[in-house]
């Protein structure tokens, strides 16, 4: 990342769309804050080079994410591929502590189907269960719909 002075050979300046400042409320249009922490202070002695910045999911493919959505989205494979690796962790913790609270249930339930069984499954892990299925369902339908969404709409206007 490149900090100081920049442009062309020329001494011309280009600044991103949305560094430009917004219009204060006295009409004038000296940049805020956030003008100043994205474009500069105004006299270009200080200025942040964005160039390197890419689209959204740059190189990849559409129908790739797609798959890995429809497969592999409740552990957030479609995440681990476009290389947002702290969602995708946060969705892998879910979807493994749901494997594992399936498994201790099942157990339960085939104890109480032994003979002499006194034991029954316990009710609270149902629940539990039931509240962790809907929420990573809920969070595999919009995430997804969200993420193909930003991929298609980089693509069109990239």
């Amino acid at each position: 990342m490149a900090f100081g002075k920049r442009g062309g050979q020329d001494g011309s300046i280009s600044r991103p769309a949305f560094a430009t400042a917004a219009p204060t409320a006295d009409g004038g249009n000296e940049p805020g804050f956030l003008g100043r922490l994205l474009g500069g202070n105004g006299d270009d002695e200080f200025d942040i080079d964005l160039s390197h910045l890419q689209p959204y999911g740059h190189g990849k493919s559409v129908t790739m994410l797609v798959l890995c959505w429809l497969f592999t989205g409740t552990l957030g494979g479609h995440r681990f591929y476009l290389g947002h690796w702290f969602i995708a962790s946060a969705m892998l913790s879910l979807g493994v502590t749901g494997f594992f609270l399936i498994r201790i249930h099942f157990a339960q339930m085939i104890q109480s189907l032994q003979p002499n069984a006194t034991a029954e499954p316990s009710a609270t892990l149902w629940y539990l269960l039931l509240v962790l299925g809907v929420v990573q369902g809920i969070w595999w339908l919009v995430d997804g719909i969200y993420v193909i969404w930003r991929m298609l709409s980089a693509k069109v206007n990239g």
